[in-house]
């Protein structure tokens, strides 16, 4: 048996345009998780977290802060990579270091703990996905 990974979660009632967006972020590599459902995984962080978890973020250098955040904005690597103006191996090797020093295991899971820190700003908006010609 095949098992595969989501690499999007919606809201069963989103609007008809943020489907066919997150489509689009997923066909373009993007992990994509609905706001309405990324605010109900933080408040229920904040609700069920008895114990805090070692912050690490004053281990992270100002370039891991910055992939970060980039992250958060739903940029894959080579659009981190063109905007850091740095490779894509470099990218992947940022984020190897930033999965450790905070103990996360993936994109979402960094995304939600930066959220969660005050790392990224949760109100920007996500950035506008070329669609494919």
């Amino acid at each position: 048996m095949l098992f595969r990974s989501a690499s999007g979660v919606i809201a069963r009632d989103a609007a008809p345009e943020a489907l066919i967006k997150s489509v689009y972020a997923v066909m373009n590599g993007v992990l994509w998780v609905d706001r309405k459902i990324l605010q109900s995984i933080l408040c229920g962080v904040h609700e069920h977290s008895g114990v805090e978890r070692s912050n690490g973020l004053q281990d992270l250098t100002p370039r891991e802060k910055d992939i970060v955040r980039a992250v958060v904005m739903g940029q894959v690597n080579k659009e981190i990579a063109e905007s850091l103006k740095i490779s894509e191996y470099t990218v992947k090797h940022h984020l190897t270091r930033i999965f450790d020093k905070l103990r996360v295991a993936n994109r979402v899971e960094l995304a939600v703990f930066a959220l969660t820190h005050g790392l990224a700003d949760h109100t920007h908006p996500v950035p506008t996905i070329a669609r494919p010609a």
